[in-house]
């Protein structure tokens, strides 16, 4: 499987039963940055994405509230299936509401849209004022194992992304861009 429109692509995440193994072995190899991750939030989270709802259950782990979202899939089902297993439905963001939220992960997903700054636009809405957003993105293009990544870098969200979408670059943790929402008083 190689989809190359974005149509294609869309219809590979959510018809796709098989990335649900891939994804798997990504969480169990990479158990280091999820705690990593979690040691950086803040308050009540949404973690954008989810994919299984790895760092939802993790976080249940450590009394922390980070709520799952991501695209209708059979990914997702299976995510709200594990938090269900674990009795953590009440994690299962169906939609996530404007203001809510004081963190934002969104780890391993910007590379994967076609449109990424009008996400990040939308992600700050989510956020309370002063709201933090925890990102990641292993783009720099496609790839034999990733056909989906895009040409996104970290440098060009650090550079002029986060600033368009309304966010300041506060810090780097490890492979993670902490940025924080402007205040109105910061917006030009």
């Amino acid at each position: 499987i190689n989809p190359e429109t974005w149509e294609q692509k869309r219809d590979f995440y959510r018809t796709t039963r098989s990335y649900i193994y891939e994804l798997a072995e990504w969480h169990r190899r990479a158990p280091k940055i999820k705690e990593m991750v979690l040691d950086l939030v803040e308050g009540i989270c949404l973690d954008f994405g989810c994919g299984i709802a790895t760092l939802s259950l993790l976080g249940k782990q450590y009394g922390k509230t980070i709520f799952a979202y991501d695209i209708e899939s059979f990914t997702f089902e299976f995510a709200k299936f594990r938090l269900r297993k674990h009795h953590a439905s009440h994690l299962i963001s169906e939609v996530p509401q404007s203001h809510t939220y004081d963190t934002i992960v969104c780890v391993d997903v910007l590379e994967h849209l076609e449109v990424p700054l009008q996400i990040l636009k939308d992600l700050n809405t989510l956020l309370k004022p002063d709201g933090k957003l925890i990102i990641s993105a292993l783009g720099g293009g496609t790839t034999e194992t990733h056909p989906m990544h895009t040409e996104l870098t970290h440098s060009m969200l650090e550079s002029y992304l986060l600033e368009d979408a309304g966010f300041r670059f506060e810090s780097r943790a490890g492979p993670n861009i902490i940025a924080r929402k402007l205040h109105k008083s910061e917006t030009f």
